[in-house]
């Protein structure tokens, strides 16, 4: 529970932060915009379910096949796209850094909004496959099924 409450306050908060006017207009929020967003999709899709599984027994995509690839797919996307926009958040700031004088040339809005648009569809086409293979399978020890 205390990842769950840290990781929704965190990002809540800068998400509210970062979508304020004077910080909006930053190329680099952008990113960080995108980057909380995804870390809240995999909270939601990834840890949550896995706690309320652990704590009271109940797996909320254990019955039908199309939430269970559904919560896959979203959790495995939202986890790619953390990483690849640090990244992508890095780069813009070593630009910044590093090529001051040419930054506004480089980081421009529409560069990053083109370049988290990227991430999304390599993400998406990364772990497509999920929607293809993911199945519930039944465990003979419990019987039950799972994800």
């Amino acid at each position: 529970p205390i990842l769950l409450v840290n990781g929704f306050i965190g990002n809540l908060l800068t998400l509210v932060i970062l979508l304020s006017e004077p910080t909006r207009r930053r190329v680099s929020a952008l990113y960080l915009v995108v980057l909380a967003a995804a870390d809240l999709c995999s909270l939601v899709f990834g840890l949550i379910p896995i706690w309320i599984e652990v704590q009271f027994g109940i797996a909320l995509s254990d019955r039908y096949t199309v939430p269970c690839k559904v919560r896959k797919l979203l959790h495995y996307v939202s986890s790619d796209m953390s990483v690849w926009l640090i990244c992508a958040f890095t780069v813009d700031r070593t630009i910044a850094v590093m090529l001051p004088h040419r930054m506004k040339i480089i980081c421009t809005k529409r560069r990053a909004r083109m370049t988290t648009g990227l991430i999304l569809a390599l993400a998406l086409a990364k772990n497509l496959s999920v929607v293809i293979t993911r199945t519930l399978e039944a465990d003979p020890l419990t019987n039950r099924t799972k994800c």
